[in-house]
């Protein structure tokens, strides 16, 4: 059964969707990347490693795929993706009833 929240809830889930930030955990390196392609043998997975080590970093490849994933998962966290919202929506209640706890 699909609880009711508060406005003020949806408000919040609202906000933190609109507001999504992706980030990834861990230490990426230009060789951990060619150690996780090692056998790709694509032309793609090539052309991206020779770009890779001409520039010796990764934070742009990073940032290109932190966007292209940053639309998909706002819109998996719609009202419309009930498994999937029901946490959030589970997350902001706890946080604000905290905060309602030590605001006493």
């Amino acid at each position: 059964m699909w609880l009711e929240y508060l406005p003020a809830v949806n408000r919040l889930i609202d906000y933190l969707r609109e507001h999504l930030m992706i980030d990834f955990q861990g230490e990426l390196t230009v060789e951990k990347v060619r150690e996780l392609m090692a056998d790709d043998p694509s032309r793609e997975a090539k052309a991206l490693l020779a770009k890779l080590v001409a520039e010796k970093k990764i934070e742009d490849m990073m940032l290109v795929l932190a966007d292209c994933l940053l639309e998909p998962v706002q819109k998996s966290l719609t009202d419309d993706a009930r498994p999937l919202d029901g946490p959030l929506r589970e997350a902001a209640s706890a946080v604000l009833a905290e905060a309602a706890f030590v605001g006493r």
